[in-house]
């Protein structure tokens, strides 16, 4: 088994240690962990590509169509704290280890307390229709460096596992339709 996993941790360019930790876990279960510490807000089996590239309605923001109950994890490490007002619902602000701050909205169960600490991966709740929302769908919103950053790129190079650009480095303009 050491084996098998080493060989598959080196096959995906993660640390080749034979333990299953949450970036081994997060790529054999197909969150999107790719060793950089990052993975996808919901099951990579959930929403096809494309999901990840739609332009938001009028700010860079992000979109994606679930059901009520999907899991919901968080993108990057850091610290976690509970929201619970009339624009995003129930949902989290995740202040990210890499500066950003990771918004998370309209959530129908909050997963794990204010002030928690959680990995990338981490699941934090589960998908709903609380606060300003037409339907079921998880909002997602990066602010890096005093603004609202387009999560499209990031969430496709998490979907492809590749490397994601900094959050900081993320366009400000440009995902919107």
């Amino acid at each position: 088994t050491a084996s098998a996993v080493t060989s598959f941790q080196s096959s995906k360019g993660l640390p080749s240690d034979g333990v299953v930790g949450p970036d081994t876990w997060q790529s054999l279960v197909g969150q999107g962990g790719n060793g950089g510490g990052h993975s996808l807000p919901i099951p990579r089996d959930t929403l096809g590509r494309g999901y990840y590239e739609a332009p938001h309605h009028d700010y860079p923001a992000l979109d994606l169509p679930v059901g009520t109950g999907t899991p919901i994890y968080a993108v990057h490490s850091g610290v976690a704290h509970q929201v619970n007002n009339d624009r995003c619902g129930l949902g989290y602000s995740v202040e990210g280890d890499d500066g950003a701050t990771y918004f998370y909205c309209h959530f129908s169960a909050h997963g794990v307390g204010s002030g928690t600490r959680v990995d990338a991966g981490t699941q934090i709740g589960l998908s709903g229709n609380t606060g300003n929302s037409t339907g079921p769908h998880l909002h997602f919103e990066i602010t890096a460096g005093g603004a609202q950053r387009c999560p499209q790129a990031a969430m496709l190079a998490i979907y492809d596992g590749a490397t994601p650009p900094a959050a900081g480095d993320l366009p400000t303009s440009g995902c919107i339709e």
